[in-house]
């Protein structure tokens, strides 16, 4: 087996502490200080990409206190989740689970690389730690390169089964520590804790280590506005029309379904009333 490290003593080296995200330059000028780290899970189905999430954010609820850190979970739906996940707290973990199950407009690909400024914009902070995680079981399914190319951590839970995707884990890896990663493919399924074990690069680094199972479910599943109406509009036919407008649509597609609502409960009330008096 190798193990270059616990999972803790690595997570301890990426993560600054709260000292360090609350330090500001001493300029006459406003600067934007707020820390955005990247990961990435590669696994196939069952081969415990949501349990490793699960673990780092029980150890960042340790690390910086449950107050300071929002967790945010999504299956795939990328854009709501910078839309509506960021929170004003101090850290913010943003997890995207099963990246390739929907569509991924370059616009939300901006917003994705702009999650810093995105959070100033929101909360008025200039300090803070946004830790973005996004798993695939398709390394080429990612249809846009930069996420999985602009990534401070890689996390590898299973030897791909396609040639494709093996020719790009083999540069994040060694054939040592893919041949220690396959031992345990070829057990976990009778032994479930082995799954805790993964290869992990870290610019440059690579090395396997084991994370444990959390004690706690720290992962909250987005919560979308309730007044929001997911108008669902073919871009296709509409695409002339900019975000900006089909927000508009959206938010005017709420309004009258709020409006129905009332107007709908508002006759049984007079009604019932009439059944009653009558």
């Amino acid at each position: 087996m190798v193990n270059n490290c616990s999972y803790k003593e690595f997570l301890d080296k990426i993560f600054p502490s709260i000292d360090e995200l609350l330090q500001t330059p001493n300029v006459s000028y406003q600067t934007n200080n707020t820390i955005q780290i990247h990961m990435l899970i590669y696994g196939k189905q069952g081969s415990g990409k949501t349990e490793l999430a699960r673990t780092i954010a029980e150890y960042l609820n340790e690390k910086y206190g449950i107050h300071n850190v929002s967790v945010t979970w999504t299956e795939g739906d990328l854009e709501s989740l910078i839309k509506y996940g960021i929170k004003n707290t101090l850290v913010n973990f943003l997890v995207c689970e099963d990246i390739t199950l929907e569509k991924i407009s370059r616009d939300t690909i901006r917003d994705f690389f702009r999650i810093r400024h995105i959070y100033a914009e929101r909360t008025g902070r200039r300090n803070g730690l946004i830790i973005t995680l996004v798993s695939t079981h398709r390394w080429h399914g990612l249809k846009y390169p930069e996420l999985r190319t602009d990534v401070d951590v890689i996390f590898i839970k299973n030897i791909p089964t396609n040639p494709y995707d093996e020719s790009i884990i083999r540069k994040y890896t060694t054939p040592k520590l893919l041949n220690e990663l396959r031992k345990y493919e070829q057990i976990r399924d009778k032994h479930p804790t082995l799954k805790g074990y993964c290869l992990v690069y870290n610019k440059g680094n690579k090395f396997m280590t084991y994370f444990p199972l959390a004690k706690q479910d720290y992962l909250f599943s987005l919560q979308l506005p309730k007044l929001i109406v997911r108008v669902q509009i073919d871009r296709t036919v509409h695409k002339g029309l900019s975000d900006y407008a089909l927000d508009i649509l959206a938010g005017l597609g709420a309004l009258l379904y709020s409006g129905m609502f009332f107007v709908s409960t508002l006759v049984f009330m007079l009604l019932l009333w009439g059944m009653i008096i009558g």
